[in-house]
């Protein structure tokens, strides 16, 4: 072998471990890269569970409960009122009657 077969030799050598040096950082940079996507999208998941049950879900509970308290006083005053002295002339009643035969 001459000089240039050795230098060339070593050459390969250097570059082609430096090839597959290379390739394992590009390789792991990769994977780290997909762990950071995941705990993103995990993050987000996190964030719009909370955005929707703060400005969704709280709300709709609210006005839910406050529906069904209004009408369990409707329920009430409907009850009441068949019992009222002037509930054959009663004008609410009739209009009640009305709407719902209407329907």
């Amino acid at each position: 072998m001459d000089t240039i077969d050795i230098i060339r030799t070593i050459g390969e050598a250097v570059l082609s471990s430096g090839l597959i040096a290379s390739l394992f950082t590009l390789r792991t940079t990769k994977r780290k890269a997909e762990e950071e996507l995941q705990e993103i999208k995990a993050t987000n998941a996190d964030s719009i569970l909370r955005t929707n049950e703060e400005y969704i879900v709280k709300p709709l509970k609210r006005e839910i409960n406050g529906l069904r308290t209004t009408v369990r006083q409707l329920t009430k005053v409907i009850q009441k009122a068949q019992e009222c002295p002037h509930a054959g002339d009663c004008p609410v009643r009739n209009e009640m009657l009305d709407v719902s035969t209407n329907n």
